[in-house]
């Protein structure tokens, strides 16, 4: 009797193990299975999510390059301001397709001013060139500063006459008129024709949504060039940075660049930018990069577009 038990036993002991040796694998199976799946969606959603990214990304460089290839002056399909201003154009068709490694370009808005004088100086002595986008500080002496500068071989550009946002991004015309006054105060007063520009704030930002497409548009159709910048000494950040500190944003900003437009301000509030501008030259030197003036020639730098 107790040998049949211990049979009965041995067999549902040997018909459970066969159940484990069977079943743990399916359920191991299936488990790796749902597992894999969802690793498969994920996967397939990030792949489609590079890909939209790598569309759009293509998307933009084939508008900028057709920039570079079109003649908006010609363009029939930009009839919309063409009796507006029809003598607000740049002296010379643009190519805007030059890319020098290890070069800096300093560049410095809302001028001029009395920091202006200690800048240039400061400019000079160290033999750089650099680009002014100014705005309309149209006295005697800040008159004379423009003036300047071009005689120093700097280039001089367009930031806006106002420089009042919620007055210049209104509308395409309030653009177009505002930088119309500071065109003609370059033009008329310095006896320089500008060809390049920079949009006050960036050519993106908070007040130029609804309208920064069709501006950008119209004033490239006109040959003007637009560069932001992927260096910045954050002087406008709102910290009061000492020199030292300005010079190491900048140094910090570049390292790795190929090439970098720094963004710094001339207007009468931004003493230690003026004071920090030789310390920025000789670090970023001491980095390997020269020094140039942006002009037409050379590919803009653009929040919208990759570098």
């Amino acid at each position: 009797m107790l040998n049949r038990q211990k049979g009965s036993f041995n067999r549902y002991l040997l018909l459970a193990v066969a159940i484990l040796v069977i079943s743990v694998p399916t359920v191991i199976a299936v488990m790796l299975g749902v597992q894999l799946h969802e690793i498969k969606r994920e996967d397939e959603g990030q792949i489609e999510q590079l890909r939209q990214q790598n569309r759009e990304l293509t998307d933009k460089l084939e508008r900028f390059e057709d920039w570079q290839r079109h003649d908006f002056r010609l363009d029939a399909d930009c009839p919309k301001y063409q009796s507006l201003y029809p003598d607000f154009y740049a002296p010379q068709d643009w190519d805007a397709t030059v890319v020098k490694e290890k070069t800096a370009y300093l560049t410095f808005d809302e001028g001029p001013s009395d920091n202006t004088d200690i800048i240039l100086q400061t400019l000079q002595e160290e033999n750089v060139k650099a680009t002014f986008f100014v705005v309309g500080n149209s006295g005697e002496k800040n008159l004379a500063r423009m003036r300047r500068m071009v005689q120093e071989g700097h280039t001089i550009g367009m930031h806006s006459y106002s420089r009042v946002y919620s007055e210049i991004y209104g509308s395409e015309e309030a653009y177009l008129d505002d930088m119309y006054r500071v065109f003609k105060l370059i033009r008329d007063t310095i006896g320089v024709t500008p060809s390049c520009f920079r949009f006050p704030g960036g050519s993106l930002n908070a007040y130029n949504a609804a309208v920064h497409e069709e501006i950008m548009a119209e004033m490239l159709r006109r040959g003007f060039v637009p560069f932001d910048w992927n260096v910045s000494s954050e002087d406008a950040s709102g910290v009061e940075y000492s020199p030292e500190q300005l010079a190491q944003n900048v140094v910090k900003g570049i390292y790795g660049c190929k090439r970098g437009i720094v963004l710094m301000h001339d207007c009468a509030q931004k003493k230690n930018t003026s004071r920090a501008v030789r310390q920025i030259i000789r670090d970023v030197r001491s980095e390997g990069y020269s020094f140039e003036a942006l002009d037409y020639q050379v590919k803009p730098i653009l929040f919208c577009y990759k570098e």
